[in-house]
């Protein structure tokens, strides 16, 4: 009983496949080419395969994803801060720095 059960759902899932597929082939006009052209930079960015993003501000010592700006100074204590390690582990990893994104109002800018 279990083995005919199957058997036609099987059948029936087939017929429906089946069905489903069978549909009006509509022919697809040419796309137009639009005009926007990447910049020698961006092509030069996307060849590069490996980038590296350090992400550090005020919610680092927070543990919140999003600042409300209301968190004390005295919570910024980077006391064994060390940029070099940063820098050797990116570098020793492949990653060349490359660009300098622009920083959120409560992120610390490290480059200039």
């Amino acid at each position: 009983m279990q083995q005919l059960t199957l058997t036609r759902i099987l059948i029936l899932s087939a017929i429906i496949t089946l069905i489903g597929c069978k549909q009006e082939q509509t022919k697809v006009t040419d796309i137009t080419p639009n005009k926007v052209v990447p910049t020698e930079n961006l092509i030069s960015y996307q060849k590069m395969e490996l980038v590296g993003f350090i992400h550090f501000s005020i919610n680092t010592f927070t543990d919140k994803e999003w600042g409300y700006g209301d968190e004390s100074p005295k919570v910024f204590n980077p006391s064994e801060l060390n940029v070099e390690q940063w820098v050797e582990t990116a570098k020793a990893a492949g990653i060349q720095p490359k660009a300098k994104p622009s920083s959120p109002p409560e992120s610390l800018r490290l480059s200039s």
